[in-house]
Formats: structure tokens, C-alpha cells, sequence
């Protein structure tokens, strides 16, 4: 095995328990994409895309890591709000995700094993029914959540089009998509809102922070505080949830990830393949 990265050898313990296809796929992929062992750099005489595909790796290797180190410092008087900032990566891993799945899709259509537009553009009649649709069964909606709770009006008209959705079969595409919904949903309403993340019960010091599905509530102090002692099942130690949550992630990925393996195994095989590494020659810039 090569010498891993600063950030991924912090990691490797819970890459090799949770998320192992990581390291097999780093092994396998990732090091022959640079200079390794002579320099740690992405090499300059590959397809662009191909050096993406290391940029969104090593992009999730971070987040990881910062989740993993971050978690033990959560605390009210933070100041540097470190649980807000751990969702925020959480989204960062999902955004590196799609990516990977998207550099790797780029680099198939220039080897010409799919064709990208074929397989993602929307006809134009069908995103007119789409946003018709969206109009009279979800603006209604979208507008009260707009005039009452400052909620931005968002349509996405490519939502269920995505590159890593090509990727990825049923029922691991199922899993990963509900799981990314529900935790970007968490990371956007900090994002969006002024909503207070983390308190202490003054009686015994311990932190407590309210549970993805009652965000909702999480908007006043005095609010919460009362929930908190009528509801206490509503509320969850923060590290508590950041832990469940990475090794949950780091699961679903690890099912990802051999899909991942697959399609990166087809396009190093790929008859043409050396023509697009260490052979590919950049346009000056």
C-alpha cells in the first residue's frame, strides 16, 4: 500500500472500518493519477477531468476529516461555530460526490462511451409540463414558506437528472439521495436562518441540539427551551448526531463507491485510455 496523504492517514482508521472501497479506490485509481512516490502532485499529462477526479477525492477526504476532528470541540461559546460549519461539510462531500460522478461521465463521453446530452438534457416540451406541474400543485407552498418564514423560492428543473444518479442503480441510488436530502435540508436551515444550533441545559451542563425532523421549531430561544424540557425526546447530543451521521454516510458511500470502482475500471481499460493519460497533451493557457 502507498503512503497515504497527511489528511487521508488521519482518517484511515475510520475509512478502513466504514468506508474501505476509499482506499481501494485511491490504491488503484488515484496514486497512478500522480507523480507518486517521486511528488504527491496531480500530473500535468492527463485529461483534465481525470485530475478532477483526484480534486473531488481529496475534496471528500477533507470534509471527512474536518467532521471526524471537529466533532469533539462542539460546544455553545464556540466561536467558530463548529457545528454549522460540520453540516456545511457534510453538503461539501455530497457537492464532491456529484463531482466525481460528473468527471468521471465527462471523461466516458470523450472516449466516447456515452453521450452526456443524450442522457441529461430535458426536451424543452417536457420542462414546460414540468414547471406547469410545479406551478399549480408546489408554488402555493413555496410562496406561504417564502411570505412566512423567509424561505427562498427555489425550482430545479434538472433535480432528478444528476450525473451520479447514471451511476448508481437502486436500491443504494434510493439511499444515498434520502439521506443527502435530509441532511442538506439541516445544513440549509443554518444557512438560511438565524436559528439557534446547540444549547446547554444549565442543571447538568450537557449539550443539546434539536433533531433533523423538528428543525422547524429550532427558531426562538424561548421556544426551544420549553420543548426541550416538554418534549426531550426532540433533542439529541450534537456530537451524538454528527457521529451517527458520518458513519452513516461513510456507509452508503462505501456502497457508492463500487459503482465508482466500476466505472473507473472501464475507463482505465478502455482501448484509447492512453491517449488520455500521460500521453494528453493540454491547450496552452
Amino acid at each position: 500500500m502507498t503512503t497515504p496523504s497527511k489528511i487521508e492517514k488521519q482518517i484511515e482508521p475510520i475509512l478502513i472500518h466504514y468506508f474501505p472501497l476509499y482506499i481501494e479506490f485511491r490504491e488503484k485509481f488515484l496514486v497512478p493519477l500522480t507523480e507518486h512516490p517521486q511528488r504527491f502532485i496531480w500530473r500535468n499529462d492527463i485529461l483534465p477531468e481525470l485530475e478532477e477526479v483526484g480534486i473531488a477525492s481529496y475534496g471528500i477526504a477533507k470534509s471527512i476529516c474536518f467532521i471526524n476532528n471537529t466533532k469533539d470541540h462542539i460546544d455553545i461559546s464556540d466561536e467558530n461555530q463548529s457545528f454549522k460549519n460540520i453540516y456545511f461539510h457534510f453538503g461539501l462531500i455530497f457537492d464532491s460526490t456529484e463531482f466525481l460522478a460528473r468527471s468521471i461521465i465527462k471523461t466516458k463521453q470523450v472516449l466516447g462511451l456515452l453521450n452526456i446530452d443524450d442522457l441529461l438534457k430535458i426536451p424543452k416540451r417536457e420542462l414546460i409540463d414540468q414547471f406547469i406541474y410545479w406551478i399549480e400543485n408546489s408554488y402555493e407552498k413555496s410562496f406561504n414558506d417564502f411570505r412566512d418564514r423567509g424561505k427562498p423560492i427555489f425550482y430545479y428543473p434538472q433535480k432528478n437528472k444528476m450525473n451520479l444518479s447514471l451511476i448508481i442503480k437502486n436500491p443504494t441510488k434510493r439511499e444515498y439521495f434520502t439521506f443527502e436530502t435530509r441532511l442538506k435540508n439541516y445544513r440549509n436551515f443554518f444557512t438560511h436562518n438565524p436559528g439557534v444550533d446547540v444549547f446547554k441545559n444549565t442543571m447538568n451542563n450537557s449539550l443539546f441540539t434539536i433533531k433533523k425532523e423538528f428543525v422547524e421549531k429550532n427558531k426562538n430561544w424561548s421556544n426551544l427551551s420549553l420543548l426541550y424540557f416538554e418534549k426531550n425526546a426532540n433533542f439529541i447530543n450534537p456530537k451524538e448526531m454528527v457521529e451517527n451521521d458520518l458513519i452513516s454516510l461513510l456507509k452508503i458511500l462505501n456502497k457508492v463507491w463500487a459503482s465508482i470502482l466500476t466505472e473507473m475500471e472501464t475507463i482505465f481499460k478502455h482501448p484509447d485510455f492512453n491517449i488520455i493519460f500521460r500521453n494528453y497533451r493540454r491547450d496552452e493557457t
